[in-house]
């Protein structure tokens, strides 16, 4: 008796998918006090996750955010990795370095590209990461 449930709890373990996922909670860098602004990376795989750019929830009750956008690794290079994701009017551009993907983390600075009817910003934001 002592065998098969043993047996069933081996073959349980081993028919589950493990799958961690890696959040990425961040503000703007100089870092303001009073600013709303946020992005949130979720890396679901090596070469996708998610990106959320908010600006928070104004006086009148109104969020701004871009929702979430399907993130895509692109090119890595050296010490870091290009991941990209779009919408209908703005390209985004997030830079992580390699160092620190799959590794929970308390300070990390990513580098961040907004693209968007000839408008463009670039912004450095500072995050810490968890391993789910």
């Amino acid at each position: 008796m002592k065998s098969v449930f043993t047996l069933t709890v081996v073959g349980m373990l081993l028919s589950v998918n493990a799958h961690a996922v890696q959040f990425f909670q961040c503000w703007n860098l100089p870092l303001d006090i009073d600013s709303t602004d946020r992005t949130v990376i979720s890396l679901t795989s090596a070469t996708e996750g998610t990106l959320f750019l908010s600006s928070g929830i104004d006086d009148d009750g109104n969020q701004d955010s871009t929702g979430p956008l399907k993130l895509v690794k692109g090119s890595t290079s050296g010490s870091s990795s290009v991941w990209t994701a779009k919408n209908t009017s703005s390209a985004f551009t997030v830079t992580i370095p390699n160092a620190v993907i799959g590794k929970t983390s308390n300070a990390v600075t990513l580098d961040l590209d907004l693209k968007n009817s000839g408008n463009h910003a670039a912004l450095q934001v500072s995050c810490y990461s968890r391993m789910y």
